[in-house]
C-alpha cells in the first residue's frame, strides 16, 4: 500500500467466523482515514469488497529465531 505510515499488510480471520480481513499495520500517530474500510478487488472474474482492519504497531523488527530462521515481532493496539 503506497501510504504512509504503512508497515505491513496481511490476512486475517474476521472475528465471528465471517471470512476474511485484510489487516493492515500501521505506524502510530498514522492518519486512519487514508485507508478505507474497504477495498474493492476481482476474484474468479468477479467484483468483490475486501473489509480492511488497521493494527496499529509499535516496533518492527526481524529476530533470529532457533535454526537460522526470523521472526517478525511487533507490538499491537488494534484500531477498532
Amino acid at each position: 500500500m503506497a501510504v504512509s505510515g504503512v508497515r505491513g499488510v496481511g490476512i486475517q480471520d474476521a472475528t465471528g467466523g465471517a471470512g476474511q480481513v485484510l489487516a493492515v499495520y500501521v505506524a502510530r500517530n498514522v492518519d486512519r482515514d487514508a485507508i478505507p474500510a474497504q477495498l474493492e478487488t476481482t476474484v474468479a472474474g468477479r467484483s468483490v469488497m475486501v473489509p480492511v482492519r488497521q493494527f496499529e504497531v509499535g516496533v518492527v523488527k526481524a529476530q533470529a529465531a532457533s535454526g537460522g530462521t526470523e521472526l517478525m515481532q511487533m507490538q499491537m493496539q488494534d484500531f477498532k
